[in-house]
């Protein structure tokens, strides 16, 4: 038997007018090793089967049903489920075509019904025992919380009370595993509805025009934050949430850049995501916004891109450095003949305009490894990582690091940087500026990157072993640092999870003999690291 029925085998009830599709459906189950499997002939019968095994406490786990029945049709019969509150997995069958089939899954999703997926009959084993396997045995459906009735005197005491705090979820390359930002995500701890989330907020905000005051408040907590990792070592980046009412302040491009200097991080390590399902104002006001941001430096980015109303139009009329293709268009993509199309397009277009592509709502292994194949940049889900408090990003990342080496393959080898990566950050001092404006290409900047880091730090690895012998762990450390800021920009993730597991030993009180086992871990990645320096460098 599959995982999936180890713990419990599921139920299954089969509903079709055709007899001789109920026999061979019940018999192809039972060769499967399903022991408790009925059917019925309508859709009538069906439903006061459900009710009876549910008044005596033996729910069914899952139907499979035929859309296409007299008197009372496959649709109507799930939707009667839905107002009845069943709770259990659906899976479709019928000889319509898949965009049919796609739209009357988005139909009957929601409440108790979990649509596992749906099939063309004659239906096979092999893709039975797929969405069979997709069944959970306790799982019981996402449904919409009630929406709160939040007033404009809540919202002014929120921000007056400091009610709002933010959480942070990853954003990770999909080409080498390594984090390479955070999405801040507002959130407001309210005195008697305890954790509420933005779509019960930010709507009455900007209603009530407050909206600017509480996004300044997210963007200087973001950067502020930010600017701790990058203080830390970790160079990633940061993207804040924008409204469109936000763009359409005339000042809203300067006060952004003003409470990014304070927070002491270049506008380049920021990423504003717009929500394109919002239609574009037809004032110039917002487009205006979008362009001086830009100018500052500030990355820009389409979000929940193919679900708005103009999209086309808005990635010809903006300068976006970013497409955040929706998740409706990711996660189940591979079974999917129909969103996959849509997502490949999407990366298409990101690929053409010279974008970064980010897919947001990876929630599998399977989303991940399609996402690889089909080289999208950056991806972003609860397979990754839940959105979670800054003091929690610590033990996610160690967890992570240990996830990653599996998912991308782990080795110090080092391949020289695309032309999208930027070694800048882990060499200061360096007038970069100059050498941009006199035409220096990516590749040849890169090289005198290196060339000099080398010339500076040529006796890296004698320091750094004569520190650690004397016990001189400051020192140590801060080489230490330095030798992960440009390993990682290389992808010699090795270095960079020695040197993390070193600042966790030494935050974490870790004892002499296992300070000095981590270092040796470190010392250990030294020369293949140094000597894959000197080969890029020439």
């Amino acid at each position: 038997m599959t995982l999936s029925t180890l713990s419990r085998q599921p139920a299954v009830l089969l509903v079709d007018d055709d007899p001789i599709m109920l026999s061979a459906q019940s018999h192809m189950l039972r060769s499967m090793g399903y022991e408790h499997v009925a059917s019925v002939g309508n859709a009538q019968a069906a439903y006061d089967l459900l009710n009876s095994h549910r008044a005596l406490g033996q729910p069914i786990d899952i139907i499979i049903c035929d859309l296409n029945m007299p008197e009372i049709d496959g649709i109507e019969f799930l939707q009667m489920l839905n107002a009845a509150n069943f709770v259990c997995g659906v899976i479709l069958l019928s000889g319509e075509g898949a965009r049919i089939m796609h739209t009357v899954q988005k139909l009957l999703s929601g409440r108790g019904l979990r649509i596992l997926g749906a099939l063309k009959k004659p239906a096979n084993h092999t893709s039975v025992q797929a969405l069979l396997d997709c069944w959970e045995p306790d799982h019981v459906a996402d449904a919409p919380g009630p929406r709160l009735n939040i007033t404009r005197a809540e919202i002014e005491r929120a921000s007056r009370d400091r009610q709002w705090l933010l959480h942070y979820q990853p954003k990770v390359s999909l080409e080498t595993g390594a984090l390479v930002g955070m999405e801040a995500l507002v959130r407001w701890s309210h005195p008697v509805h305890g954790l509420v989330y933005p779509d019960n907020f930010i709507s009455v905000a900007e209603q009530y025009g407050v909206v600017d005051g509480l996004t300044d408040w997210v963007l200087r907590e973001a950067t502020e934050q930010l600017a701790r990792w990058n203080a830390r070592g970790q160079r990633i980046q940061i993207a804040v949430n924008v409204s469109m009412d936000n763009l359409r302040a005339p000042d809203f491009a300067q006060r952004a850049a003003a409470i990014v200097r304070e927070a002491g991080v270049s506008p380049q390590d920021v990423t504003l995501e717009i929500t394109e399902s919002r239609a574009m104002s037809p004032t110039p006001a917002p487009l205006e916004s979008l362009v001086r941001l830009r100018l500052l430096r500030f990355k820009l980015s389409i979000d929940d891109f193919g679900t708005g109303h103009s999209s086309l139009a808005q990635l010809r009329d903006v300068p976006f450095t970013e497409l955040k293709i929706d998740k409706g268009f990711v996660h189940g993509a591979r079974r999917n003949q129909i969103i996959r199309p849509m997502l490949d397009g999407s990366l298409g277009i990101a690929k053409r305009l010279g974008m970064v592509s980010v897919a947001e709502g990876v929630e599998t292994a399977e989303d991940w490894q399609l996402l690889r194949e089909i080289e999208c940049d950056i991806a972003q889900g609860y397979y990754i990582g839940y959105s979670m408090p800054s003091n929690r990003v610590d033990d996610w990342l160690i967890d992570w690091n240990k996830r990653s080496r599996a998912l991308v393959g782990s080795a110090d080898t080092l391949e020289p940087a695309s032309a999208t990566v930027n070694p800048l950050g882990c060499l200061p001092g360096i007038d970069v500026a100059t050498w941009r404006a006199s035409g220096m290409g990516n590749d040849e900047l890169y090289r005198r990157l290196l060339k000099m880091f080398l010339e500076q730090q040529q006796d890296f690895p004698e320091r750094f072993l004569a520190a650690s012998t004397e016990g001189d762990f400051t020192t140590a450390m801060r080489l230490a640092h330095s030798l992960k800021s440009v390993a990682g920009t290389l992808g010699a993730h090795g270095v960079e999870h020695a040197v993390e597991a070193l600042e966790k030993g030494c935050n974490g009180g870790a004892g002499m003999p296992g300070l000095v086992a981590l270092l040796d871990d470190v010392a250990r990645h030294l020369t293949p690291v140094m000597s894959g320096l000197r080969t890029l460098a020439c």
